[in-house]
């Protein structure tokens, strides 16, 4: 009982981590008010919040992804997105790819590669995109090539 509530608690405390880079004032692309509580450190976009168009990383409800964004993480938040009791990846963590310069590379959780995008490697990541427990390549490399 104590080893899963310490990987809990490491989990909720490394995905306040993420923090995203904002560059302007516009309307997030996500309208969502399931997200609140206040970040740690500097400021974190929040779907409903002001921010930039071409910020580095958004916080979203899971399955809500804009065009041009990509998954990059994911967590479980008991207070958002449907407030799940039992410990479900209800919060994703995104970053825009749409718009990066060409060589550019980003680690994302595996899945469908963007147009103009190659894969350049696949990774177990048990802390990270599902938090699989068996080694599986959940996490992938991606370099824009066109």
């Amino acid at each position: 009982m104590f080893k899963v509530i310490a990987v809990v608690l490491f989990l909720l405390l490394s995905a306040g981590a993420v923090f995203s880079q904002t560059a302007g004032n516009n309307a997030n692309p996500q309208k969502n008010p399931d997200l609140r509580g206040e970040p740690r450190g500097r400021h974190r976009n929040r779907p409903g919040q002001p921010s930039s168009p071409i910020a580095a990383a958004q916080t979203v409800c899971a399955n809500e992804i804009p065009r041009g964004w990509i998954r990059t993480n994911d967590r479980w938040d008991p207070t958002a997105c449907g407030k799940p009791t039992t410990i479900v990846y209800n919060v994703w963590t995104i970053e825009q790819y749409q718009g990066r310069p060409v060589g550019s590379i980003m680690r994302v959780c595996s899945g469908q590669v963007p147009r103009g995008w190659v894969m350049t490697d696949a990774t177990w990541n048990p802390t990270m995109c599902g938090h699989p427990t068996a080694m599986v390549k959940n996490v992938m490399t991606i370099k824009r090539i066109e």
